[in-house]
């Protein structure tokens, strides 16, 4: 599993977004990007989190 907290450092963060399975591959081509992911909400700790687990429902922009 690949975190990547939003908004702040962990604990602090606005939004996780956790990519889970063949989504975890992604992690080496977003630092810097700017991207959209699609997944489950669910509340982890009080704070939002996105899981993503298919590289399909990310997008990667430049």
């Amino acid at each position: 599993m690949v975190l990547v907290n939003l908004g702040a450092a962990y604990p602090n963060q606005l939004l996780t977004v956790a990519f889970k399975g063949s989504a975890k591959s992604l992690a080496s081509q977003i630092e810097g990007k700017t991207i959209t992911a699609v997944g489950t909400i669910i509340a982890y700790k009080g704070k939002p989190e996105i899981v993503v687990l298919d590289t399909n429902k990310v997008q990667i922009k430049l």
